[in-house]
């Protein structure tokens, strides 16, 4: 597979960066103080301490962070080189450490308050905008309801990056179930199991002759997604957790995952309206 690559780290910055709106940017920088240089009363080390513990960010040692500059800056460059959702949980946590500090210094301020509030409720809209959503079909066995917690863990915590590998397990036991159940052999005869691209060209084929598919647009989409898995394979072989991979960037793995799991819920809705076909 070809993998995308972004021509500079400024392309790649455009790509991920944070909706953070200029209003909100300008009302943090306000409640924080951040035109001192500061941020709150953070130390060097005490943001450095809480943005790791946060999103998982070493302002002072990742790539792109290396370089010195005032706390301000270095929540700034956050805000234009993170995710929406990783701007959004420590957006939140940091407002939540406001309050905090508000509380425990007895400092009433109606319009500290309102602010907070007003910055929380954005953040929030802002979290669930970017969080992952998916669907997977959900059938009764152990071992695949045991991989859907998993991806469900990871999708929580926003990685898709880190689900590839399982998806792919996923994605391989169901249509093994899937096949067979459609009485289509998923081994060869040296006992050796056939690939993806292979079981759902089986799948496809089965599908050419059900009432169920209604037009040729599907039936050429199940087609498309034969070579897609087949490059799903490489793509868990060569930039999943399975081996020791080079990761992909956040945007490109989510967007695997989207189209993998829409295929397998398309499979799913066939099989399941096939079903009750067959007990009528």
């Amino acid at each position: 597979m070809v993998r995308y690559r972004f021509a500079n780290t400024t392309e790649r910055i455009k790509s991920i960066m944070s909706l953070l709106k200029n209003k909100e940017k300008q009302m943090f920088e306000e409640l924080f103080r951040m035109n001192t240089g500061n941020v709150l009363d953070f130390t060097n080390n005490t943001l450095s301490a809480f943005v790791k513990d946060e999103i998982n960010v070493d302002i002072y040692n990742d790539d792109g962070y290396k370089e010195y500059c005032s706390k301000a800056n270095k929540l700034r460059q956050i805000w234009r080189d993170e995710t929406d959702y990783k701007v959004a949980l420590l957006m939140i946590a940091m407002l939540d450490y406001y309050e905090d500090y508000l509380l425990k210094n007895n400092i009433t301020d109606p319009h500290k308050k309102n602010r907070i509030a007003y910055l929380k409720n954005k953040c929030i809209e802002l979290k669930e905008n970017a969080e992952i959503t998916i669907s997977l079909p959900n059938i009764d066995n152990q071992s695949l309801k045991s991989l859907l917690e998993d991806i469900d863990l990871s999708l929580k915590h926003n990685k898709p990056e880190s689900v590839l590998d399982r998806l792919h397990t996923y994605a391989t036991k169901y249509l093994r179930f899937v096949c067979t159940n459609n009485s289509i052999e998923i081994m060869d005869d040296q006992g050796k199991y056939y690939p993806l691209p292979n079981l759902i060209g089986s799948l496809r084929r089965v599908y050419e002759k059900d009432p169920e598919i209604k037009t040729r647009f599907s039936l050429i989409a199940m087609k498309s997604s034969i070579s897609l898995f087949e490059q799903f394979n490489d793509v868990r072989n060569s930039y999943s957790y399975a081996h020791d991979n080079e990761n992909l960037y956040y945007c490109e793995a989510k967007y695997i995952v989207k189209i993998v799991a829409e295929t397998l819920m398309f499979i799913d809705g066939i099989e399941k309206s096939r079903t009750k076909d067959v007990r009528r």
